[in-house]
């Protein structure tokens, strides 16, 4: 049984931040998510949200990716073809590549230190929690920025970041 700090995952999330930008979209959008979410399940899915990055960053568009990872039950990996693929096509439609969605079947919406390893501080990490029943609960990251002096990379924890749904 996982105690409380195992559960939320302190070491990589702080509770008490908040980013200060919103990532907005629509009902629609949501429920792309929920199905995708519950269709994949057991398995981790993954893909990009795409949109524009304005005084929210507001997601128009899902872009769906394979999961390449191994263990798929518990990671997820994004092949870098999909990457140059997605940006390419962003490119072309005039959008903005605003984070990564995936889900966590059977695990919180919070993200685990593997998401932190991976994490860019220029995405939205959207993470869809989903359960056997198709339960499914949904949370927004940015991995938080930390100034550094030095030439080494530090990372930063990931803080919430708040979703409209409009």
């Amino acid at each position: 049984m996982m105690n409380e700090q195992e559960y939320l995952n302190l070491e990589v999330v702080d509770l008490m931040g908040k980013d200060k930008i919103w990532l907005e979209y629509d009902q629609q959008i949501e429920q792309q998510l929920i199905e995708e979410a519950q269709n994949g399940y057991p398995l981790e899915i993954t893909g990009f949200l795409l949109g524009k990055k304005e005084v929210s960053h507001r997601v128009s568009e899902l872009y769906p990716v394979e999961n390449i990872a191994s263990n798929q039950e518990r990671r997820f990996e994004i092949h870098g073809l999909d990457y140059l693929k997605v940006e390419n096509y962003a490119l072309q439609n005039d959008l903005d590549v605003i984070g990564v969605y995936h889900s966590h079947p059977d695990y919180p919406a919070i993200p685990s230190r593997h998401d932190l390893e991976y994490a860019q501080e220029v995405f939205s990490y959207l993470i869809i929690s989903v359960d056997g029943g198709g339960n499914t609960l949904i949370n927004s990251w940015k991995k938080e920025a930390v100034p550094d002096h030095s030439l080494e990379t530090k990372n930063g924890k990931f803080i919430n970041q708040k979703i409209k749904i409009s």
